[in-house]
């Protein structure tokens, strides 16, 4: 079974997939996508699966994944296998600051992925010696540097990053995102903001927020998640959407989302904009494993397959402006295709709080191509 679509991944966010074997009839969302892959430089050959044409479909698409612990990570290994991540390319999500965005970049040069960088407003960025940024104050972030390194590395950085829970940011998420706002006006990129038990409330967060920013870790459990305490979705949260705040899953390993949160809000109509991974290290072998892995969660809660693609496509593609020209397989286009398999059977699923959902559908990736080349 082969499945072409092309694709970036961020915190975190980032896959997609995919045109059927030709003994199927597959559905396809853009009607020039099985000609771009005939056309592909490099022949891609697949034993017949017993999949249903209805359950693959063929998506333009840019896949997001955030990986707080890029780099750590490719250095790990991760870099010498691109199709066990089912990622053609990447976004990191906030790993490093200006006083160190230079060895991401040096990495981003050299991924065998596309690799983008979201840059951490802390100049020292994720935790440095093992401390939140902002636990002693709001000196990191430091709007002159973040935007000297933006200024010298703009290829490379398509947005910002804000880490404000309270274990980051004590007291000041307010500051360190109006300081992120100030660093991202001029460029005009979008800042992903990290949420979940933050010191202001969710909706004076969100009225700081401009149209194109994302707010990842929706499904993160209260004190000033997406609900109240009775677990209905705030007004001000559905205000922000339909102003053009994009809402972001993120994984991760720490307190991000539950189980019950992100059902409730399924059921509440308020499901992820995008679905993405928030990768480090240490998530290769604990919860997350996999952006495929990530997504098969949503299909055990119920979530509609041509949904939970589209969040890992269409909409992944519209989230970040330099990434918009790679979410398209139509003739002449950049040739990035993962291919993904819907396998069924008996899966086990765990949240950030170890708590465990079977399912009966997992996805797997086949292949990774990038720019017309396999690369995994």
């Amino acid at each position: 079974v082969v499945l072409p679509v092309p694709l970036w991944s961020l915190q975190r966010y980032v896959s997609g997939p995919l045109a059927a074997h030709p003994s199927f009839a597959a559905r396809v969302f853009a009607d020039e996508s099985a000609a771009a892959f005939r056309e592909l430089s490099c022949p891609v050959k697949f034993a017949t699966r017993k999949l249903r044409p209805d359950t693959i479909h063929a998506h333009t698409s840019v896949a997001t994944a955030a990986w707080r612990g890029l780099i750590e990570g490719l250095r790990g290994g991760m870099q010498g296998d691109p199709r066990q991540l089912g990622l053609a390319a990447i976004v990191d999500g906030g790993s490093r600051g200006a006083d160190n965005i230079d060895q991401l970049v040096e990495i981003a040069r050299n991924a065998p992925n596309r690799m983008r960088i979201l840059l951490n407003i802390g100049r020292l960025g994720n935790n440095p010696n093992g401390r939140g940024e902002f636990l002693d104050g709001v000196e990191q972030a430091d709007v002159e540097k973040a935007r000297a390194a933006i200024g010298r590395n703009r290829q490379w950085i398509v947005g910002m990053k804000a880490r404000l829970s309270r274990g980051v940011a004590a007291d000041h998420d307010l500051e360190v995102l109006r300081r992120a706002v100030q660093v991202a006006g001029p460029f005009k990129i979008p800042i992903m903001i990290h949420i979940g038990d933050t010191a202001a409330t969710l909706p004076q967060i969100l009225a700081l927020l401009r149209p194109g920013d994302i707010v990842t870790h929706v499904y993160a459990p209260t004190p000033h998640g997406i609900m109240d305490d009775r677990g209905t979705i705030l007004p001000e949260v559905r205000q922000a959407r339909r102003r053009g705040i994009l809402f972001d899953f993120g994984n991760g390993l720490n307190e991000h989302w539950t189980w019950d949160v992100a059902q409730s809000a399924l059921k509440q109509n308020f499901p992820p904009d995008t679905i993405s991974t928030d990768l480090t290290f240490a998530g290769r072998t604990e919860q997350v494993l996999d952006l495929p892995n990530v997504l098969s969660k949503f299909l055990a809660l119920g979530m509609p397959l041509d949904q939970v693609l589209a969040c890992v496509t269409r909409n992944a593609s519209r989230s970040i402006r330099e990434l918009n020209p790679y979410g398209s397989l139509r003739k002449g286009a950049v040739a990035d295709v993962t291919v993904l398999e819907l396998q069924e059977g008996n899966f086990e699923f765990v949240d950030n709080y170890k708590n465990k959902r079977s399912g009966t559908k997992k996805l797997f990736t086949r292949a990774v191509i990038n720019g017309g080349k396999r690369v995994g």
